[in-house]
């Protein structure tokens, strides 16, 4: 039986990801399949201080060189502010 990816009503967002207080970033292989790019944006929108990115070209298995410098970027004003 195959499993069929449904996307979370509105109304029923995990409540856990909505309270997440840190930073997150959430990232998807621009070709990587719809449902999992819906999936990875649909988690993005439930957790507050989240950023989306979606790496274009990309699967699931993303280059490392790109995973890198989305990481970099993202963890460059904690790497500031900490001194």
């Amino acid at each position: 039986m195959a499993c069929r990816w449904q996307p979370w009503p509105s109304t029923s967002r995990p409540t856990r990801l909505a309270g997440l207080e840190l930073p997150c970033l959430v990232m998807a292989g621009g070709a990587s399949p719809a449902w999992m790019r819906a999936s990875a944006a649909e988690v993005a929108r439930a957790i507050p201080r989240s950023r989306y990115v979606v790496l274009p070209g990309q699967t699931h298995q993303a280059a490392p060189q790109l995973l890198a410098e989305q990481l970099l970027e993202f963890l460059a004003p904690v790497s500031v502010s900490e001194g």
